[in-house]
């Protein structure tokens, strides 16, 4: 599939070269749209774009996208509805969270939500109530830990999320945006400060306040995935579109949560790969110039071997010997119940490390 075509499904509506997208797609061009639409999760702007006839295609081709797009919903409105059902849960047990990511981003930034598909629910936890929300969800709600921790108190010392799978939904409650570094910089008391609403039938839903909300979509843009996804970056372009968050006010957060680099990378990957037309905050996160540190954190998620490389960097900014010394004996010689779910040994994990770091 053309890399500028899906660049340009991706950035459809905004405002740059690409939003003049008009193009017409014979059968086979199609079908490799649709698979790298589904990788980079662009099903739903690929429907707006034929419906906006940016994108011209025949009717087998139409049916093609109707049906992918027809499931992908049915998905959606599954993972929604067990939503509305672990936020009651939720608020009954008195426990704080936010939603945040696919759900919280479709109703919140986007002109229509159903541009913005997403396979799982992301919510935020305190990390206080980190171990009884994850007992909740598989309790009460009758879902499935899908992988042990490293060690016992490990996700709530140091992690980044439990996955639950409740039926067919993936849950996953955070404790933080990331696993790694930049996660354990993050100040997870701010992310409970303020705040907005989503309304899904008819109730509100907590989300994150504008500032972190664009944080958090900068880090899932720059080091989330690997090689960046293209939602990723329309979510940056999305949020700041509409929250017009102040630079200023991000600098200050991003600087005190060592992910000024990450900001950069973010805003930058998108302004290129969209072609969106420069702006203020564009042109600010381009001057911005991060130190050492902030490099050297973020440059330990951009390598194959980041399972090894993001836990050596995490051991420079977790304070304490005691701390580190836990972080550092679960990631070397994790409990047997973890290495069994992976399907490992312990001679097979610390096989695997070497090979990852000499790769690199």
């Amino acid at each position: 599939m053309n890399d500028a075509i899906l660049a340009g499904v991706a950035a459809h509506g905004l405002p740059g070269p690409h939003a003049a997208l008009d193009i017409t797609l014979d059968d086979d061009e199609v079908r490799a749209l649709l698979l790298e639409a589904t990788r980079h999760r662009l099903l739903g702007l690929v429907v707006s774009a034929v419906a906006d006839g940016a994108l011209r295609v025949g009717e087998a081709s139409y049916a093609a996208i109707a049906e992918a797009h027809e499931s992908w919903s049915a998905h959606v409105l599954r993972a929604e509805r067990l939503l509305l059902d672990l936020v009651e849960r939720l608020e009954r047990a008195g426990i704080e969270y936010r939603l945040f990511k696919g759900s919280a981003l479709a109703h919140s930034v986007y002109d229509d939500p159903a541009q913005r598909m997403f396979a799982d629910l992301d919510i935020l936890v305190p990390s206080h109530e980190f171990d009884r929300a994850s007992e909740l969800v598989v309790s009460d709600a009758h879902g499935e830990r899908m992988l042990p921790e490293l060690r016992p108190g490990f996700d709530e010392e140091f992690g980044k999320e439990t996955l639950v799978k409740v039926d067919r939904v993936e849950v996953d409650l955070h404790r933080t945006f990331v696993t790694g570094p930049i996660g354990l910089s993050i100040c997870l008391d701010e992310l409970f400060v303020g705040g907005g609403s989503v309304t899904l039938a008819s109730r509100q839903v907590p989300i994150l306040a504008p500032v972190p909300l664009f944080v958090q979509v900068c880090v899932n843009a720059a080091v989330g995935d690997f090689p960046i996804r293209l939602l990723s970056l329309r979510d940056v372009a999305e949020v700041v579109r509409s929250h017009h968050p102040d630079a200023g006010e991000i600098e200050a957060v991003a600087r005190r949560w060592r992910c000024l680099s990450v900001v950069q990378r973010a805003v930058g990957e998108t302004w290129a790969q969209l072609e969106l037309e420069p702006t203020e905050l564009s042109r600010w996160a381009h001057s911005l110039q991060p130190g050492r540190f902030d490099q050297f954190l973020m440059r330990s998620y951009l390598t194959p071997a980041r399972s090894y490389t993001r836990p050596a960097a995490s051991l420079a900014v977790i304070p304490g010997i005691g701390p580190r010394l836990r972080y550092l004996r679960a990631i070397v010689a994790p409990q047997r119940e973890y290495l069994a779910a992976r399907g490992w040994t312990q001679a097979r994990h610390a096989r695997r490390a070497i090979e990852r770091l000499r790769r690199r």
